[in-house]
């Protein structure tokens, strides 16, 4: 298993005083040296958005569809989800609350979503984005 970059012990950037005893971490991530593969699986979501739905596929590591899990709401997925014992790394669970709550924000306001790619709030959904999956 990787180890994570260990957080500063302080940050110069941080604009506030905090209180004693208190130490400010800055936050930071590398995609490269930090990502592990969940054993549990992976998942693809994609915003349905005339049906104003979310759908989120599980696969197993050996890229065999399990389930489709859909809802009208980020949280009601990724609660199941995580009652399903779908995940077995809690930065797995949170990536998937981002990614679905991603989703949900994109379908509810006609924007593109690309998983793994930063929402962009100009860029509206496309015809392709309203077909099933392009495959």
């Amino acid at each position: 298993m990787k180890q994570p970059k260990k957080p500063a012990k302080s940050a110069k950037d941080w604009p506030y005083q905090e209180r004693e005893g208190v130490t400010i971490i800055r936050a930071s991530y590398d995609d490269r040296a930090e990502w592990t593969l969940d054993p549990k699986g992976y998942f693809t979501i994609k915003p349905f958005y005339k049906e104003k739905k979310i759908a989120c596929r599980f696969y197993t590591n050996d890229h065999k569809r399990k389930y489709l899990i859909y809802g009208d709401h980020a949280r009601d997925i990724y609660n199941t989800i995580v009652r399903m014992g779908l995940v077995s790394r809690l930065e797995h669970a949170a990536y998937l609350g981002k990614e679905l709550m991603k989703a949900e924000i994109a379908m509810k306001n006609d924007l593109h979503f690309n998983q793994d790619e930063e929402l962009d709030l100009k860029k509206k959904a496309t015809k392709k984005d309203y077909l099933y999956y392009h495959q």
